[in-house]
């Protein structure tokens, strides 16, 4: 049988977890996050003319530092909007929630069971911190 308590509790951490490594603007997490979805684009992912080496032709350029392939997509008004040629499951993971979700759910699941101690000590403030946010988003 399932605690019900601790159900909510990895619940509610899985999905703090999950939305600090997505969408977080603390800085050590942007930076992380930033780092992998230079490597690892997504189909969303944007870059910007400072962040992009061009190639051969206007239109085709790779990631300044990674030689991920881009090629233009438009123009923001202050240079060009640049996405990777071939967007990664992987960098999807990274700015989908829901994605890093399950992920998320999964490591706390793992610590749940195999170090209680461990799971309540760090999943309890998460999981504060989540009815914090939501409780804020509603008032």
């Amino acid at each position: 049988m399932v605690d019900p308590v601790a159900f909510v509790v990895l619940v509610l951490a899985a999905s703090r977890i999950a939305g600090l490594l997505v969408d977080d603007d603390f800085g050590p997490l942007r930076d992380v996050r930033t780092w992998v979805l230079r490597r690892w684009p997504d189909d969303d992912t944007d870059f910007y003319d400072s962040e992009v080496t061009v190639g051969a032709h206007p239109s085709e350029g790779t990631v300044t530092g990674t030689g991920v392939p881009l090629v233009a997509v438009g123009d923001s008004g202050a240079g060009m909007v640049w996405r990777a040629v071939t967007p990664t499951p992987f960098g999807r993971l990274w700015s989908c929630v829901r994605c890093m979700s399950v992920w998320s759910g999964v490591v706390v699941t793992v610590l749940a069971v195999t170090s209680p101690h461990v799971f309540w000590a760090l999943c309890l403030p998460l999981a504060a911190s989540e009815v914090a946010i939501r409780i804020h988003r509603v008032g």
